[in-house]
């Protein structure tokens, strides 16, 4: 197999021989997909996040309330009934 080499302007300056081995090859689509898709995952920056509750406003409050004792027949320990 053989290929031209060209410079900027488009000229050939010369002609490379290639092994048949390394480039007659069948094409795989599964692992041609697989490297776009890494590759292009690499190129994104992984900088985003969620927000935590101190980066929110108000984040000295609390979020939602705290219900205590929400189970039926379950006497709370502050009331003293026991």
């Amino acid at each position: 197999m053989e290929i031209n080499i060209k410079n900027k302007s488009g000229n050939s300056t010369k002609n490379l021989t290639l092994d048949p081995s390394v480039w007659n090859l069948e094409l795989n689509q599964d692992l041609l997909h697989q490297s776009i898709y890494v590759y292009l995952a690499n190129q994104r920056q992984w900088t985003k996040s969620t927000k935590t509750r101190s980066n929110v406003k108000y984040a000295n409050q609390k979020l939602r309330l705290i219900k205590h004792n929400l189970l039926v027949g379950v006497p709370s320990p502050s009331n003293g009934d026991e």
